[in-house]
């Protein structure tokens, strides 16, 4: 399988480098600038493919990654989410399935670019808040942005494979958006505020790694005025599934929810709600 994805991505016109173990993997990034890492989870040796991430992004931190697997280890995803694993792909798939995917990882920085741009334009909102969104390698390494990054890659990471279930990433949902509120209200990304945000951040991973792990269903709290409700939710949770958007349209997501009013806009934001929400 191996020589196949290698081989499909040659022909696609991708740079390949194969590894058959987690050290020859860690081993050629020590030499050399890759951007993505496709990996099994199963493989000869002591490490198996999360191992080698975990090493790899040491050496590589801005490396995008896709998780290949094709049976069931309760304590996999919780470790493939804290990683910030971009997409977990499971056997089988085609050769048309995996260069979709491999697009869709490879396009993450300019999604992010082109949608908060969008959103910027639309709700004409704070500079610093947009600029976060963002999280462009130009932007200073503070310690909330990345924190709120990660914990979007973990989430998104979460739903795709499906350990976490609907009911609880709406669970998470509900929690995230008070985050996101109070990221918007944030005068400054630096300082005790937003050390304390991170913190919050941080323990929702926790809590939606936790989650993922014990393949845990919550249950919802009751829908007030202004919440997602269940069907509309729902939506979200399986054009994540399908791939049909990645990490940067997810982030987009509570501050469109938000700041639209849970209303259609019109025009470009109009096409994105549509992507995120669909028909509510």
């Amino acid at each position: 399988m191996r020589e196949e994805i290698a081989e499909t991505l040659a022909d696609a016109d991708y740079d390949v480098s194969s590894k058959a173990n987690a050290a020859d993997g860690v081993e050629a990034a020590r030499w050399s600038q890759f951007d993505l890492l496709i990996t099994d989870v199963r493989m000869p040796g002591g490490a198996d493919g999360i191992d080698a991430l975990e090493q790899i992004k040491q050496l590589l931190p801005n490396i995008y990654s896709i998780v290949i697997t094709g049976y069931a280890d309760d304590k996999a995803p919780a470790r493939a989410m804290r990683q910030g694993v971009d997409f977990y792909l499971y056997k089988p798939f085609g050769s048309v399935k995996l260069l979709n995917v491999v697009e869709m990882v490879m396009a993450t920085q300019r999604d992010h670019s082109t949608y908060q741009h969008q959103l910027a334009q639309f709700f004409q909102g704070p500079r610093r808040f947009l600029a976060g969104l963002v999280g462009r390698q130009e932007q200073p390494k503070l310690d909330l942005d990345p924190t709120r990054i990660r914990f979007f890659k973990a989430y998104y990471a979460g739903m795709q494979s499906k350990n976490l279930s609907v009911n609880s990433s709406l669970t998470l949902w509900d929690e995230l958006q008070e985050l996101e509120a109070e990221y918007e209200a944030l005068q400054q990304i630096a300082g005790a505020e937003a050390e304390k945000l991170a913190a919050r951040y941080e323990a929702l991973q926790a809590k939606a790694e936790q989650l993922a792990q014990n393949r845990a269903s919550t249950s919802p709290k009751p829908r007030q005025p202004g919440q997602m409700v269940m069907a509309n939710f729902s939506k979200i949770y399986q054009r994540v599934i399908e791939g049909a958007m990645g990490t940067p349209v997810l982030m987009a997501a509570p501050a469109l929810w938000m700041r639209a009013k849970q209303r259609r806009p019109d025009g470009e934001m109009g096409a994105l709600w549509d992507r995120i929400f669909g028909l509510l």
